[in-house]
Formats: C-alpha cells, sequence, structure tokens
C-alpha cells in the first residue's frame, strides 16, 4: 500500500479543503481528478476577476479626473467585453462587464463639496467615506485603496497603506447572479451617465461642436485709430465674454470682430495684446481661443531655398509702410548688438545714416533705398553651411525707423564638388551690341564663374585676365542671368564658365558653351536730347536747402531728357573735356562708354567744377534694340552764368517720381 500525496487547496468557504487517502491498488481517481480540476478553474476565475475590478477601479479614479479636468468625451463604443470611452484629449478607458456568479466589491465614490473621495457601500444602502491610517479622506484623484479577495472567507478586503494591513468589507465576492462594478452606462445629447453598482451615477460633459475659427493668422496690426472687421465664426456656444487689451474697442457679431485700435492721443492704452473669447456651451463646456493685436507695421517673411539660393518674400500687414529689407550674413551684424533685433536696428541705422551723409534727401532714400507692399526678391551666390537673417524695418516719412523689426533666419545649403558642375546657357534678346545670357547649373548649390568672351579666346587667355581675387565674390550659384551691354557688332561670342571652391579658388577646368554672333548694325531713328534750361551757384544751395549741402563749392545742375516717339529707353552721362568732334570720338566709343556709365533717369541733378569743359552725351534705344544717333553737347558752367535762387524748387517739392531722379556728386 502507498499513500496518496495530501493536497492543501485555499478555497473560499463555499468550497471543502480536500484530504484525502486511499489505497493505491485499483482505485479510479478520475472523479477526484476533475474535482480538482474544476477548484483551479475557480481558483483561476477569481483571480482573474479580482484583476478586473482592480482595472475598473482604475478606470473609475480616471474617470473623476476627467470630470474635474473639464474634459469631455469624444465617444463611447460598446463591444462584447464592455464600453470603451473615448475622451477628448485622446485618451480612452475600457470599462468591463461582470462575470457570471462574481459579486463586485462595494467601493463607490462619494461626492462632497465638489471634491470625490473614496466610500464603501454599506449592506443597508448607507455610504461611508474609506479613510486612511490618519483618519482622514481619501480623494479618488490620489491612491485608490487596494483589493484583494480573502482565501479564507471568500470576502472582499481593501487596504489604504499600501498592502499592510487589510479590512474585510463583509462582501463576498462570488454569488448566485452577475454583477458589474459599473452598473449601466447611458447617454443623451449633452451628457453620458455612468452608474456605479453601488447606484452612484457620475455624469460626464460630451465633446460638443464648439469651434471659434478666425479668418486670420498671427498678429493683426493696425494703425493709431484704426477699425478692422475680422471674420470670426463662433460654432456651439451659448454665451461668450470677450477679454482685450486697455484702450481697445471690440465687439462680435453675426460672424464679425469688430476691432478698433486705441487713437494716438491715448498715451495710456497698450499698443499691443491679445483679444480672447470665452465661450461657453449649454452643457457647461467652455472653449477660449484668441488673437493677438498690435498698433504699428508687422510683417510675414517667406523664405523658399533653393540649394544656395532663397527667394525672400516680404508681406507687410500696411502695404503704405515703408521699410527697409535685406538678407545678410548674421556674422556681419553681431557686433551691432545683444540679440537680433538690436543688431537689425542698430544696422539699419547706419544705412540711414550713411545715405544722409551723403546729401540724399530723406524722400529719395524712401524711394531709391525702400521697400512698399509686398516684396520677393532672389538671393543667390549665398555661403554654403551658413546662418543668414532676413529682416524688415518699417521708417517713417522722414526715414527714421518707426517700428520694431521682423526676422527670420535660415542656415544654407552644405558645400557641393565644384569640380563636378556643368552649365548650360540660353541666348536671348540678342542685338548688334547687347544681349541677355541665362545660366543653369546642374547642381544648385555648388558655386561657379562664368561670363562670355569673344569666340577663339583660349582658357589659358581666360584665366590670364582672371582678377582671382574676386573670384569668389563675383561668382554665382544657382541658375543665374547677365544682361550684357557693349558688344560689338557682327561678331562672335562664345559663353564659359569653370567651378569655383570655398576658398575662392579655381577648381575645374574652363568649359565652353555654344557660341552665337550678334548682327550688323544698324542707325535707329530713335533720338533723346539732354537739356537744361538754368543752372545755380551750389553755395547759394547749400546755405538755403540743407539737403544738398554738397553742392558747396559746385555748380548745381539739373539735366532732362526729351526723347522722340521711336526711343523705348536712353542713355546719358557728362563726360569730362569736349568730345564733340565725332572723328576724334566716333559714335560707336562713345556707344560703349555709355553702356558702362550712362544711365536712364528723367531728371539728374549734377555738382559741377566751374570754369571746365564737359561734354553732355547721350543716345536712345528703340524697341528692336538699336541705337539712334549720339547726341553731343559741349558744356561750361561759370558763377556768372548761374541763376537766382528764386527761380529754385527742390525735388521733394516736384511732382515727379523720385526713382525718376538720380544724384551725380
Amino acid at each position: 500500500m502507498r499513500q496518496v500525496l495530501f493536497y492543501r487547496l485555499l478555497m473560499p468557504a463555499a468550497f471543502i479543503v480536500l484530504t484525502l487517502a486511499v489505497p493505491s491498488c485499483g482505485f479510479d481517481d478520475t472523479e477526484l481528478k476533475n474535482s480538482l480540476s474544476e477548484l483551479e478553474q475557480r481558483i483561476d476565475m477569481l483571480e482573474d476577476y479580482s484583476e478586473q475590478i482592480r482595472s475598473d477601479i482604475e478606470s473609475l479614479q480616471e474617470i473623476v479626473k476627467k470630470l474635474q479636468e473639464s474634459v469631455t468625451v469624444d465617444s463611447v463604443i460598446e463591444d462584447e467585453n464592455g464600453y470603451t470611452i473615448h475622451f477628448s484629449d485622446g485618451t480612452s478607458i475600457t470599462i468591463h462587464d461582470g462575470q457570471d456568479g462574481m459579486t463586485p466589491p462595494s467601493i463607490t465614490v462619494i461626492q462632497e463639496n465638489g471634491t470625490y473621495w473614496w466610500g464603501l457601500l454599506n449592506p443597508d444602502g448607507s455610504e461611508e467615506f474609506i479613510l486612511d491610517g490618519n483618519g482622514d479622506k481619501i480623494p479618488v484623484t490620489g491612491e485608490s485603496p487596494k483589493i484583494r479577495i480573502n482565501e479564507n472567507s471568500g470576502h472582499w478586503e481593501i487596504s489604504t497603506d499600501g498592502g499592510q494591513t487589510w479590512n474585510d468589507t463583509g462582501v463576498s465576492a462570488t454569488g448566485s447572479g452577475s454583477d458589474n462594478f459599473f452598473k449601466s452606462i447611458t447617454e443623451d445629447e449633452l451628457y453620458v451617465y455612468i452608474t456605479l453598482h453601488s447606484g452612484t451615477t457620475i455624469k460626464l460633459p460630451k465633446t460638443s461642436g464648439m469651434k471659434c475659427i478666425f479668418d486670420v493668422s498671427g498678429t493683426v496690426w493696425f494703425s493709431a485709430g484704426e477699425a478692422k472687421e475680422i471674420g470670426c465664426t463662433l460654432i456651439g456656444h451659448e454665451s461668450v465674454v470677450i477679454t482685450k487689451p486697455d484702450g481697445w474697442k471690440v465687439s462680435w457679431e453675426n460672424g464679425t470682430l469688430t476691432v478698433t485700435a486705441p487713437p494716438a492721443e491715448n498715451t495710456f492704452a497698450e499698443k499691443e495684446g491679445r483679444i480672447d473669447l470665452s465661450m461657453t456651451s449649454s452643457n457647461g463646456q467652455s472653449l477660449q481661443a484668441g488673437i493677438e493685436v498690435a498698433v504699428g507695421t508687422g510683417f510675414d517673411i517667406d523664405i523658399v531655398q533653393d540649394g544656395l539660393s532663397a527667394t525672400v518674400t516680404i508681406t507687410p500687414s500696411n502695404e503704405s509702410t515703408y521699410y527697409f529689407s535685406d538678407m545678410i550674413r548674421t556674422a556681419s551684424i553681431s557686433s551691432y548688438g545683444a540679440d537680433y533685433a538690436e543688431q537689425v536696428n542698430t544696422y539699419v541705422k547706419a544705412l540711414i545714416d550713411m545715405y544722409m551723409s551723403m546729401g540724399l534727401p530723406a524722400g529719395q532714400i524712401l524711394e531709391m533705398m525702400c521697400c512698399i507692399g509686398v516684396y520677393t526678391h532672389n538671393y543667390s551666390n549665398l555661403l554654403p553651411d551658413t546662418e543668414y537673417i532676413v529682416y524688415a524695418v518699417p521708417v517713417d516719412r522722414e526715414c527714421s525707423i518707426s517700428g520694431d523689426p521682423a526676422f527670420m533666419t535660415a542656415m544654407s545649403a552644405p558645400a557641393s564638388d565644384p569640380s563636378t558642375i556643368e552649365v548650360d546657357f540660353s541666348i536671348s534678346n540678342l542685338t548688334s551690341r547687347s544681349v541677355t545670357v541665362n545660366a543653369f547649373p546642374t547642381d544648385k548649390s555648388t558655386r561657379y564663374w562664368w561670363s562670355i568672351t569673344e569666340e577663339g579666346t583660349t582658357a589659358d587667355e581666360i584665366l590670364e585676365q582672371m582678377d582671382t581675387d574676386a573670384l569668389l565674390s563675383t561668382s554665382s550659384i544657382g541658375d543665374d542671368y547677365y544682361n550684357y551691354t557693349g558688344l560689338s557688332p557682327y561678331t562672335s561670342y562664345v559663353p564659359y564658365y569653370f567651378g569655383i571652391d570655398e576658398q575662392g579658388q579655381i577648381a575645374s577646368d574652363v568649359r565652353f558653351g555654344e557660341p552665337f554672333s550678334t548682327p550688323e548694325a544698324t542707325v535707329s531713328d530713335a533720338y533723346v536730347e539732354i537739356r537744361y534750361d538754368k543752372y545755380y551757384d551750389g553755395d547759394d544751395i547749400a546755405e538755403n536747402f540743407p539737403d544738398y549741402a554738397n553742392a558747396a563749392g559746385k555748380a548745381f545742375v539739373r539735366l532732362v531728357a526729351y526723347e522722340n516717339e521711336y526711343a523705348e529707353d536712353y542713355l546719358y552721362a557728362v563726360l569730362d573735356g569736349d568730345l564733340t568732334d565725332e572723328s576724334a570720338y566716333s559714335d560707336e566709343e562713345a556707344i560703349q562708354d555709355l553702356q558702362s556709365i550712362g544711365h536712364n533717369a528723367f531728371m539728374s541733378t549734377y555738382y559741377m567744377e566751374w570754369n571746365k569743359e564737359y561734354t553732355i552725351t547721350a543716345v536712345a534705344i528703340d524697341s528692336d534694340g538699336n541705337y539712334g544717333k549720339v547726341f553731343r553737347s559741349a558744356e561750361i558752367f561759370t558763377k556768372e552764368g548761374a541763376s537766382p535762387l528764386n527761380g529754385f524748387t527742390p525735388v521733394s517739392s516736384m511732382n515727379i517720381p523720385l526713382k525718376s531722379v538720380a544724384f551725380h556728386l
């Protein structure tokens, strides 16, 4: 005979601890094995149910947290295992169905003065708070009680000290029915109602369709006292409260937010701030949205990079504001201040001071040096791996900085191998003396140098004529073009190029494009004359008009261009000496000089030496690019011939575009 091993099974009171001793011979233990298997399954079921209840308690704790944090319910999804609740903050929780024959613990939540506390439901239906070791109530948002099923009694037990001590709830974990920790989940148009097995109901607001949609983005800029209507669509709200900066007027009606900036005389008003709309829905939900506003001029800066080139677009909030703008290396202005704003302002002020010191009037600086409205420019030849800053600085009519600068930084592309670059060329606008050549490199981030030369010039001859010290500063990156003038009629030319490294050294052999030829010259009927009706003593001008201080000691002469109907454009200049003899100074020579140094302003101011011989030269160009007969006029200016100032009018008082005026000091 041998004795069967004893089994001690730890079970709730509803089960019996079996200890059996049976003879080994001829005994059928099938029934015993089946019984043991059932008991093991029952134990696993209790452990699974206990774990499920722990998960439900965590879900209950999370539900209360969401309620107190004003998180709303996006949706409730039911499946075969229970419910999944999706919240507006992107999270979700799962609530489980109960198990047959199992009873959840009597843990519940009790609301008091707006706070939820952990509690117990007594058999008589009363509730009591669960207290910690100090006798204090435990908030649901704090640490939740631990639970377990007692192995001997089969009762639910709770611990509030992390499992060191356990208290019997008097509630058996097993029963004849099927009970859920969460009794029910229902919903209506506004709320989701979660009812616990204790009968306590938690009401969670549903996510409403509240929205606030502005038709603007970023800071909205105003002139002093200016009113603007801003599209502002409100959806799903029952009420709205508006807050604003001091001194501003704001109202909302029928999808329009009307905003009025404070007038200039209101020195106590805030010049910038935020307008907020606080919306409330019918179920108590709230939503806040707003926009930034400011008095002054703001700028939207957009940078599109292509290799070592960048296209910059600057859009001012006020289209009538003048502003300085450029794209420069941040290192080049680092010494101008402690931060970008100070560096940019100081740099632009230095530019303005430089222009002023040249005697240029403020109006001319604005027209010739500043931008107005939307400005787009392509910057090429950027240094690789270099930080650049694009800035916009508003200025007033006196050319003084009138607001905060706007700026944006960007890193240029890394360097490429210049020895492998290939460049294609296209030819357009070809005339007897000019041509437009476009260069298209295969690698937009590689530096190269290119030009045109007469066909037949060798690579060695090109390199011998190169100013190698200036290659880096005059090289190109990305697509490029140039309008060549001063070409000789009926002559063949060819474009060429070579790669340049970042030290400015030639990094490839000289390569040539396809040659082209200029046509034979045709003398056009286009003609221009350059005239003046009087000139003035610069000493008198400088004394009475400070903007023209540099005229002192010189003759002050205004030249005006008068072209005929065939002239599409013209060039003129004032040259030293008497150049009226065509046999000594041909039209061809004059045209080449004018192509190099001439200009085409409608009016030009010259400060001329007294008693010196000059020749005013000019040539007109027709729509086909053909040049006409050269105009020549020899002049000598004497103090005796100067006119009195009573007929003088400053350029700023003339009704002509300042961009049509040139100064030659």
